[in-house]
């Protein structure tokens, strides 16, 4: 399957996560395990909330990539210090990271983070555009799914 065509299914299936979820958290979930679900287990998905005494906790972890016992990714104190709301990316010792901040009503909610080794899955600008929309979606889904309980 060509990346393009993947990429669109993934969309798809995203989606119809919103479609199907009951409130933001739900749909949180239904949209990190429709990934994970999709891209195999080559991928780590992390899930990041903001926190004042700890800058950013974990929410969920699907998936495990082998970082020299390491689990935080590159560049988690520089986020968690300025907020930025864009997405960064990391190589380092064959260890590819996107992390990407869920923006809602103007404040980070939720910062995801991919996690894949070079060796078997190679980034590219499809991908970035990919997460950059995805962030984007979940962030305008999430405010209006805050209200349902």
């Amino acid at each position: 399957m060509e990346k393009s065509d993947f990429l669109d299914e993934l969309r798809l299936k995203v989606g119809l996560a919103f479609d199907y979820a009951n409130n933001h958290e739900d749909f949180l979930k239904k949209v990190v395990q429709t990934l994970y679900s999709l891209v195999g287990h080559q991928c780590m998905i992390t899930v990041y909330e903001p926190s004042f005494d700890t800058g950013l906790k974990k929410r969920y972890v699907l998936g495990n990539i082998e970082q020299s016992g390491k689990t935080d990714f590159p560049g988690e104190g520089f986020l968690s210090v300025c907020g930025i709301p864009s997405s960064l990316v990391f190589k380092k010792d064959g260890i590819q990271t996107i992390a990407a901040p869920v923006i809602s009503s103007g404040k980070v909610e939720y910062v995801l983070v991919f996690t894949v080794s070079e060796e078997s899955y190679s980034l590219s600008r499809q991908d970035y555009v990919f997460v950059d929309e995805l962030v984007r979606f979940i962030g305008a889904k999430h405010e209006v799914l805050r209200g349902k309980k």
